[in-house]
């Protein structure tokens, strides 16, 4: 998931820069893989994977330099590694940081006792960040990294999660724009001080700050269902027609490219959120409401210069709010639907005005029952 990318530092070119490529997580082979994937090489082992550094390097080819160097552990206090990484840094035309966490982190039947990055990965990424080089932050982990401190300094970020065998290749071949087929966060990246905030063996989801993006009262680090594309989708002729018990939600999405000459071919995961921000139905209900909820989604490729039409068929019952005895119930008069394309997230912050920009479409649905 592409989370920033800006003054477009991605995609790198090939061949005609020294990068450095630093952190612990650029190193790892077993650390691409998730809790429960075995080892995936012939002989029982990991020694088939190649990692993200020499993924990188690979794609950087003969004409450029790639400078590698591991920084820090994942969880320690180690810094014995940090001078050798800052003077590659400080060399380097650009710097893509991997950090994250690991099985040794969190697994099953080990849980985290907070979620900023482990050990002293945060003060190793302050250090080289501070060197004011383009500089491209990627996360592989498994749970959410609460990355406050961090997400104004760095330049692009991308969430990698646990990439897989084939990760550390298909992330270099998407850093250089060999691909350009990014996704949607599927979590909420909360500050680091949400734990504190929030009591974490207390599942009651709509106790304030709140759980999820269905209930989060505050401003998040980058909200549920951020994610950009090298390129830009705009929205055209969306509308909502009511044909009860239907609604058919319809619109064209157009892939406008860059100003440059790539070819921008790319997907977007197109969200279609129902929002229920109104006291109206508050008023009328003795139990939590969600502030928002995504209802459907669809997943299209399009050519640089191309439109798809998109059409979503919702039921008016997929509008009701289920009551504390379990028993969904459709209140009667405005319902809000809210179409977002581009990644822009599902914050609250989404519902601003969203009819002046291209990106997102506002439709208030009246249901006379």
């Amino acid at each position: 998931v592409l989370l920033k990318n800006s003054n477009e530092v991605l995609p790198l070119k090939a061949a005609s820069s020294r990068i450095a490529v630093l952190g612990p997580q650029s190193l790892t082979q077993h650390g691409l893989l998730s809790d429960y994937a075995p080892a995936p090489c012939f002989n029982a082992s990991y020694s088939c994977i190649t990692t993200i550094a020499d993924a990188i390097k690979q794609e950087n080819g003969k004409g450029g330099e790639t400078l590698v160097a591991k920084g820090v552990d994942i969880n320690s206090t180690d810094t014995s590694g940090m001078e050798k990484a800052l003077r590659f840094a400080q060399n380097a035309d650009v710097v893509v940081l991997v950090l994250g966490d690991d099985f040794t982190i969190e697994t099953e039947g080990k849980d985290r006792e907070s979620i900023q990055l482990p050990g002293i990965q945060q003060q190793f990424a302050l250090k080289v960040l501070a060197l004011g080089k383009p500089s491209i932050l990627v996360l592989v982990n498994g749970g959410a990294m609460g990355i406050e401190s961090l997400a104004d300094h760095a330049d692009a970020i991308i969430e990698a999660f646990y990439p897989g065998p084939e990760g550390g290749q298909a992330l270099a071949h998407t850093i250089f724009g060999k691909e350009n087929r990014w996704g949607r966060l599927p979590y909420t990246m909360y500050p680091s001080t949400y734990v504190k905030e929030q009591n974490m063996s207390n599942y009651d989801m709509a106790k304030y700050p709140g759980r999820t993006y269905r209930y989060y009262q505050q401003t998040p680090v980058f909200p549920f269902g951020s994610g950009l594309s090298y390129t830009t989708f705009a929205l055209r002729n969306a509308d909502a027609i009511v044909e009860f018990p239907n609604i058919y939600f319809h619109c064209s999405l157009y892939n406008e490219g860059r100003s440059d000459d790539n070819d921008d071919d790319g997907d977007d995961a197109v969200l279609l959120l129902y929002h229920i921000p109104s006291s109206e139905y508050r008023s009328q209900v003795s139990y939590p409401v969600p502030f928002r909820r995504v209802i459907a989604f669809d997943r299209v490729r399009i050519g640089k210069g191309k439109m798809k039409h998109i059409r979503f068929t919702i039921s008016v019952n997929q509008l009701g709010l289920t009551n504390a005895d379990g028993v969904k119930h459709v209140y009667a008069g405005k319902h809000t639907l809210l179409l977002d394309v581009n990644g822009r997230g599902s914050s609250s912050s989404s519902l601003l005005s969203p009819e002046k920009v291209s990106t997102s479409v506002r439709r208030d649905i009246t249901i006379p029952f």
